[in-house]
């Protein structure tokens, strides 16, 4: 007969209850533990990956831009090295006229009616020489300037365009003609100045390639860089009569590596970085237009306050490209 009663077997009943509570409890807490750790494991893996993505970005960032500079390279050593050229055969020239002038000047009355005419011709030619060095140096030294990190400047947009179309000149002069139509009391846009240099250069470079591959040799091209307000962006529009981008690679021309050139002569990569420029650290736009057989135009806006984002819940301005990437 069992002795207990019924509040000695409710509380043996409550006993059981809770040791089995707590035995569920553990192991669910040896589950949450293991969750946890592999938890941890995952952020980890998750860090390191977000790391070595911007480690890759900023290598591809690199030799890109390494590249746009080994393509001007060549180009600037030319634009400096005709005006030294002439600069040169004129100083000999004058150093030969006042040879004669010390030499000869007093038996003959003085300088040749040659030297007469065309000394000073040498001299202005010199100086003009002198001055197209001095605003290639300018624009490259402007043009190459060095980010401080991520912090953003005040930039004047115009000088910008007039720079990136000095710079690139030995790219497009034998191609197509190039102009700048600047809007004027365009503002100051708060940018990575170097940077928005670079994604210029490129698009110009691009707009020179297009044209060299769509017109007929010895027939120059047109290329177009025009600025002007939106709203509250600076707009930068880069315009080539070229042969239009294919409709069946227009959606991928941003992506990184994409390129219709041969191997060995693209890395990819400046669309897809000129993108990520505009884009994700100025929090502007980069959309184009183009027709087969016509032309493309790029067009990028940037914010002219630097808290101001652009999001798809900005209303679109009157004028503003409806092709967006």
């Amino acid at each position: 007969m069992d002795d207990r009663s019924p509040l000695d077997s409710e509380t043996e009943l409550s006993g059981e209850l809770d040791h089995k509570l707590v035995e569920k409890l553990g192991v669910e807490n040896e589950k949450l533990k293991a969750l946890t750790a592999t938890l941890k494991k995952n952020v980890s893996t998750l860090e390191t990956e977000i790391k070595l993505r911007k480690d890759i970005e900023l290598q591809l960032a690199q030799a890109q831009k390494m590249e746009a500079l080994g393509q001007l390279a060549a180009g600037i050593a030319h634009e400096v090295n005709t005006p030294a050229q002439f600069i040169g055969d004129h100083l000999q020239f004058i150093k030969e006229a006042i040879e004669e002038i010390l030499n000869e000047g007093e038996e003959q009355g003085g300088l040749s009616e040659f030297n007469r005419k065309n000394l000073p011709l040498a001299i202005d030619c010199s100086i003009e020489g002198v001055q197209r060095i001095g605003e290639i140096v300018a624009s490259m030294r402007r043009f190459s300037h060095q980010d401080s990190g991520s912090e953003k400047k005040s930039a004047d947009i115009n000088q910008s365009v007039q720079d990136s179309l000095s710079v690139s000149r030995n790219e497009w002069k034998n191609i197509a003609t190039a102009k700048a139509q600047l809007a004027p009391d365009l503002p100051s846009v708060p940018c990575l100045l170097g940077e928005v240099n670079q994604v210029l250069l490129n698009l110009i470079i691009n707009a020179t390639h297009a044209i060299s591959d769509f017109k007929e040799k010895g027939k120059l091209g047109r290329i177009i860089l025009r600025t002007k307000q939106v709203a509250d962006y600076v707009q930068i529009e880069v315009e080539d009569d070229g042969g239009g981008i294919p409709k069946n690679i227009q959606e991928r021309i941003f992506d990184p590596f994409f390129t219709t050139k041969e191997l060995g002569k693209g890395t990819g990569q400046g669309l897809a970085l000129a993108h990520s420029v505009i884009v994700k650290k100025h929090g502007g736009r980069l959309t184009f237009e183009t027709k087969q057989g016509v032309g493309t135009t790029f067009f990028i806006f940037l914010p002219i306050a630097a808290e101001k984002i652009f999001s798809s819940e900005i209303p679109y301005c009157k004028g503003w490209p409806k092709q967006s990437v």
